[in-house]
């Protein structure tokens, strides 16, 4: 059972898992935030001046509803904002033992990753006289993450997403990156661990980088730099020469099988295959090994 963060009445203990102030972010300097992502824009070829960074006055803090059980934060293409519900960031800083304004960092540095990549947001309605009959098509992409919507009404009649899980994988690669900068640049000297979001995307991730740079002859860390690059562009890897090139180093149904691979619980499957595809036997053993420690640390 999860120990549920104090009532607004209760005297504040200033416990490490509690926000003394939930309605403000003043212990994140933005500004130095917004660098570092804007050096990792600038890094890949792009406009820093044209990314969305979402500033704090533009953040929403404990909406009223949560979008999931354990949903901390989000960020919506549809608006372009971050959601970050500092109630339930309390509530898992309690279960994780953690402090809680370090866990909202990592929550912003992983959302921020998804403003500042590509996004786009496309909605449709026929012309239907009673707004419960009318039939529509949302489209949304978030970095390599393609999701088509069909709804009747307000309801949603059909969902598919793409790419979902790798999508992840390499937004929380990048906020773990972005994460230690800061807390390097912040001159605490205190050593600080990201705590990832989404262990096993962001294994296959760095799996996956070092796998196609031997592939092809180049660093893992270039291969990683032009990773981050087509993230922000929104490279459509289902289709064109990207697509052509990591079906054409692992086999002719890599793509597909990867865009399959989904974040919902217990969904294994996709992923597994995910794994067989880039794995070799020299590298399949580091690489289980390093699932291992991190299916023994949820567990514990």
């Amino acid at each position: 059972m999860f120990e549920m963060p104090p009532s607004a009445g209760e005297k504040n203990q200033k416990r490490p898992d509690r926000l003394e102030n939930r309605e403000s972010f003043e212990w994140i300097d933005f500004h130095e935030l917004r660098e570092i992502f804007a050096e990792h824009v600038r890094r890949s070829g792009l406009d820093s001046e044209q990314m969305n960074f979402v500033e704090e006055k533009d953040i929403i803090k404990d909406p009223p509803a949560f979008k999931s059980p354990l949903a901390g934060g989000w960020y919506s293409a549809k608006d372009k904002k971050i959601t970050i519900h500092t109630l339930m960031a309390e509530v898992l800083a309690t279960r994780d033992k953690k402090d809680a304004k370090d866990l909202v960092l990592e929550m912003i540095c992983h959302e921020e990753a998804h403003a500042v990549s590509y996004s786009h947001y496309e909605e449709e309605q026929d012309d239907a006289l009673l707004s419960l009959m009318k039939k529509g098509s949302i489209k949304v992409q978030i970095g390599f993450d393609q999701q088509n919507i069909e709804t009747k009404g307000s309801l949603i009649m059909k969902s598919d997403t793409k790419l979902r899980w790798f999508n992840e994988g390499v937004t929380d690669e990048l906020a773990s990156v972005v994460y230690q900068e800061y807390v390097r640049r912040s001159g605490s000297g205190e050593e600080k661990k990201y705590d990832s979001k989404y262990p096993l995307a962001r294994i296959f991730v760095r799996t996956f980088c070092e796998r196609l740079g031997e592939e092809c002859g180049i660093p893992k860390e270039v291969v990683w730099q032009s990773v981050v690059r087509e993230y922000l562009s929104g490279t459509d890897l289902l289709n064109g020469e990207v697509a052509d090139l990591l079906n054409e180093v692992f086999s002719d149904k890599f793509v597909a099988r990867l865009a399959r691979a989904d974040t919902k619980f217990l969904e294994l499957g996709p992923i597994v295959m995910a794994f067989h595809e880039i794995l070799d036997t020299a590298s399949a053993k580091k690489v289980f090994l390093e699932i291992a420690s991190k299916i023994k640390k949820l567990a514990q």
